[in-house]
């Protein structure tokens, strides 16, 4: 019998894949898989932290150029400073403004802030003053600008002040239309101003921690009276006080609140934030961080930064 022969250049046909080959195959494209998916995962985790860096940098920025706006604004009374002239109270006044109390590291009554967190309240006159269109009379009761760019209304608590005076008084009552605005206080002034004195809005803003609307911790501001959250992811507010000890016009020691021996003699305020990411899991691990003079190591994979700013008290200083 005659061997089948084959046409020179063909050889006998593959009909299928060793096993060998088959698990090979599926090796080399469970490594490639397991690569693709670790890149995913890397990059999602990279994008995830530098989010959450993003964002609680953003919060901070907020945070610090707030508090230190309204610090450097604490004690203002118009063109003079409380150094130089002590507020008028005229009676009935349920405030209390002075160069003793214009700033306070006391909580107000029903503030509520979270356990070991510290508290700053800050009392000014509202800046944007409005300037007296004509000369009180006398006896002084009644205040005569051109707009009520300040929105004033009864109640409200308000001051005139020159460069030598400064009366303090409740609003009794605000008149006018469309042209010059009257303001009427619940007594006479100690003077009778002068066209050009300045008419401001007083204003006491508290600044604390208390749990926020996504059951993280946030920062709070109390303006007169109305509590408004701020930030979200702001664990902690530390505040330190410049005190002038030796009367030399600058911060000899920054000390907390309970340590401050005159309140008159605080010339700056140090603060410190601890703020934190809203979202868990993205440092990947541990991330240790110096807060209060002390090495705090939450488990929680947030991420956490610390911020801190020290703002000269402008109407306190020489």
């Amino acid at each position: 019998m005659m061997a089948r022969s084959f046409p020179i250049g063909l050889g006998a046909r593959q009909r299928g894949l060793t096993i060998v080959e088959i698990l090979v195959a599926l090796l080399v494209s469970l490594i490639l898989i397991a690569g693709v998916i670790q890149i995913f995962v890397g990059t999602r985790q990279t994008y995830r932290f530098q989010d959450a860096l993003a964002r609680v940098q953003e919060n901070g920025r907020f945070a610090v150029a707030t508090i230190g706006r309204d610090l450097r604004l604490a004690g203002f009374v118009g063109c003079t400073t409380l150094v130089s002239v002590a507020p008028n109270a005229v009676p009935p006044l349920a405030v209390n403004y002075s160069r003793d109390t214009y700033i306070s590291g006391l909580a107000p009554a029903g503030l509520g802030q979270a356990p070991g967190t510290d508290v700053v309240t800050l009392r000014m006159l509202e800046p944007g003053m409005m300037r007296l269109s004509v000369d009180m009379p006398n006896p002084p009761n009644l205040v005569t600008v051109e707009a009520n760019t300040q929105g004033l209304q009864v109640g409200d608590v308000a001051a005139v002040a020159d460069c030598n005076n400064v009366d303090l008084f409740t609003v009794n009552t605000v008149g006018g239309g469309a042209g010059a605005i009257t303001v009427e206080p619940n007594d006479a002034l100690r003077v009778a101003y002068v066209a050009g004195a300045e008419l401001g809005r007083y204003r006491e803003v508290t600044y604390y921690i208390a749990d926020g609307a996504s059951g993280q911790r946030a920062l709070w501001r109390r303006d007169d009276g109305v509590d408004a959250e701020l930030i979200d992811g702001v664990e902690d507010l530390w505040m330190r006080y410049g005190e002038d000890l030796d009367n030399d016009g600058a911060p000899d020691a920054y000390v907390a609140a309970a340590a401050v021996i005159d309140w008159s003699r605080v010339r700056s305020v140090r603060f410190s934030l601890l703020l934190a990411s809203a979202e868990d899991n993205v440092t990947g691990g541990p991330q240790p961080v110096n807060f209060r003079g002390a090495a705090l190591v939450p488990a929680d994979g947030r991420y956490r930064q610390v911020l801190t700013s020290t703002v000269g008290l402008r109407n306190r200083l020489p």
